[in-house]
Order: structure tokens, then sequence, then C-alpha cells
């Protein structure tokens, strides 16, 4: 064909609606690659052929054409996870700025004064921050954190010195004040109590970070939702998670809470839990029989972890993996695992710290790291057990650790 038969009023005419046709087809793309994948489906070599081209080209096909989250596994998660070899890590939680006062000799408070305390501690926490810590500490892994600050110079500063965070920095409130936790940490450290003002913390909503997370998940990654019931999340959480991409991995844990103080947030879990939109839930044993207890259900905690996660799972739908933290009656640390209807035990060599200030980070990071570190082809079940017994003995050796180095 030469030029004047291009340049023709059938030539042009051909060029238009091949031009037109293009145009629609990447409009329309995911469609197509959704009609082309159910073509291919009598034939598994052609369809598994055609799934890395239609990822590369266009990651977000499977929501684009229509189907929910649910229809594919966590464990499709994590096995395209450990194809890529190293996901990003978006984290999202309160930031809080930490005061640590021991050693704290009584039990009630009482109108008197002390003068005997050591040296406040001030630093940062929040399960977010030090889930971060922790996973940089364990990996060299980098992480992007999405929080909201206050008019706290000092929280800010702090902030800025931490090597783990990627790319922009935390969003300033200057309207408001950063949140804070005062900790009452008990002379032999078998427990503490916090006292805490969240401040900006309870701000913190999805209409702010949602299309960033999207952007840098397109092609998957690991998403950790931390501190849920003291932020803003619970607003849109179900229309939020359900329009992420579908190979990002969601991790929640919501960390101390009390069942009817927040209504609302109970009910938009609840329901992100019975959509599936929810892979991975990491929690203590006190607070399963809290969400148990704000979900309706009567459970009585001295029958265990293992029972209140198997009724747990008769009664609701919960995420596919649970993940539950305990301490066996000698103190020897213990975990959990809800995983293909089975609960799995796994226990510790020793114990782990008693007071938990940012123990817990370790755990949370070790798990959530194992789950997406390793061989893709790899037995899901095996994966989820082996990933709870790295996180058991991390959190015993945070207590060994902290053992070598505290004053002599």
């Amino acid at each position: 064909m030469d030029a004047s038969s291009i340049l023709s009023p059938v030539g042009i005419t051909l060029l238009v609606l091949l031009g037109a046709s293009a145009t629609a087809l990447w409009i329309n793309r995911a469609q197509a690659i959704s009609t082309l994948y159910r073509w291919f489906s009598p034939s598994p070599r052609m369809r598994d052929a055609l799934r890395p081209v239609a990822d590369t080209l266009v990651p977000d096909w499977r929501r684009d054409s229509g189907w929910p989250r649910s229809r594919y596994s966590a464990a499709w998660r994590i096995s395209e996870l450990r194809k890529l070899g190293k996901p990003p890590f978006l984290v999202v939680g309160g930031v809080y700025l930490d005061i640590s006062i021991r050693p704290v000799r009584v039990s009630k408070l009482e109108d008197n004064e002390f003068y005997d305390l050591d040296t406040p501690v001030v630093g940062c926490g929040g399960s977010a921050l030090h889930f971060g810590q922790e996973l940089y500490r364990r990996a060299g892994i980098k992480s992007r954190l999405y929080t909201r600050l206050g008019k706290s110079d000092q929280l800010r500063a702090i902030i800025r010195r931490e090597p783990w965070i990627r790319g922009r920095r935390p969003r300033i409130d200057r309207g408001g004040q950063s949140g804070v936790s005062l900790h009452l940490i008990q002379d032999e450290g078998q427990f503490h109590t916090t006292f805490t003002h969240t401040g900006v913390v309870a701000r913190l909503s999805w209409s702010d970070i949602k299309h960033h997370i999207g952007r840098r998940a397109q092609r998957g990654g690991v998403l950790y939702i931390a501190g849920f019931f003291r932020t803003g999340l619970c607003v849109d959480l179900r229309e939020t998670l359900a329009r992420f991409p579908y190979k990002l991995l969601v991790c929640l844990e919501h960390g101390r809470f009390k069942a009817k103080a927040n209504p609302s947030a109970n009910a938009a879990l609840q329901l992100a839990f019975e959509e599936q939109l929810v892979d991975v839930y990491l929690c203590t044993d006190a607070e399963l029989c809290e969400l148990m207890s704000a979900c309706g259900l009567v459970v009585d905690r001295r029958n265990g972890p293992a029972a209140a996660l198997t009724y747990f799972a008769r009664q609701r739908t919960p995420p596919q993996i649970v993940v539950v933290r305990s301490r066996a009656g000698d103190g020897t640390a213990l975990a959990h695992v809800l995983f293909g209807g089975e609960v799995f035990e796994v226990a510790g060599q020793g114990a782990p710290p008693p007071h938990g200030i940012g123990s817990k980070g370790r755990f949370m990071a070790t798990f959530v790291h194992e789950l997406v570190t390793g061989r893709p082809d790899e037995d899901p079940r095996r994966v989820v057990v082996h990933a709870a017994e790295q996180a058991v003995q991390s959190w015993v050796g945070h207590n060994r650790k902290e053992r070598d180095v505290s004053p002599r």
C-alpha cells in the first residue's frame, strides 16, 4: 500500500476506525482482558500465560472487571507477594509522644507525692511506629508511614530522625494536639498502665491517604493498619478496602479497646471481616474476647484462646488468618493461629517481656515479614504456622535482649 492509497478517503476512514477501536480497547482494557481470561479458562496453559501479561499492562483489571476481593484468598495474595521479592510496606496508624515513668510502686492512685522515680523516658510510640521500627531492624525494610501529627515540635523532630520511614513525612495538623501517651510502669515491670490522649490521631481518615496507598500498591504490597479504634479509619472502611489493589495484603491490629466505646467502629470492622476485606487479624487473647463481646458473643476467657477462636469461627466470619498472642500459666509465650478452619498452637521457649511497651512490634513485624518472604509455591498452611513460630521466638528474644542490656 502506497502513500496515495493511505491518504485516500477510504484509507483515512480505515485509520480513523483503527484509532477509535484501539482507543476503545484501551479504555475498556480491563473488560477485554477479563473476556479473554474467560475464553481461555478451559486451557490452563493459555490462562497462565495471559495472567502475567495482564498484570503488567493493567494491574487492576480484576477489580475493574467487577470481581470482588473475596474471590481471591489471602494465600493467593501471599504467593503473589512472594513473587515480587520485596513488596512495599504501607503502615497506617497513630504515632504518639510517649512518656514512660518508672518505677511505680502503688497499684491504686492516692493523694500523695513520690520522689524516687527514675529519669522519665520521652520518645515516640504507637503500634504503627513500633511495627515499622522492628521491620527495619529485622530486615532493613523501609516503610511508608501514614499518620497524623499535631503541634508538637518535639514529636515531629523525633519522627524526622526515624531511618525506617520512606518517602513523604506524615501530615501535620497545626490546628490540633499530637497524640500523647503516659506509661506508668510497675516496679517489677509485671504490668503497666497507660493514659492516652489521641489528639489529631482520631482525625486520621482514608480520605487523606487512600489514593496515595492505591498508587503505591498498584502491583501489590502489604497494608498494616494499627490502633484502628483510636483513629477515624472506621469511616468508609468497607468501600476503601474493597477498592484497593487485589494483590494488597491487608493486615489489621486494633490494640486494647472497650467494646461499648465506639459502636460505629465495631460495626465497620465486623462488616469488613464478613466481606473478607481483611486478610490477617492480629490480637491478644484479651482483645479477641473484647471483640467477640462487641459482636454480641458471650465468651469465657478462662477457656483459653483456642476455644475462643474456634467459637468465633463458628459464629462469625473472621479473616482467613487470625493470630492471637497470649501467655501460658507459667508465663511462656504462646500464639494460636486460625487458618483454613483449623486452630494451631505455637509455644515459645521462654517468657515474653512483662510490660510489653513496644514489644509486640517485633512479634507483628516478624509474622508479617515471614508471610511474604520465601518460595511462592510453599504450602500455605506451613507458611502461616512457620511465620507464627518465628514471631513467637522473636517475641521471646526481645525479652532476652532487654535483660542483657538492663543495668546491673
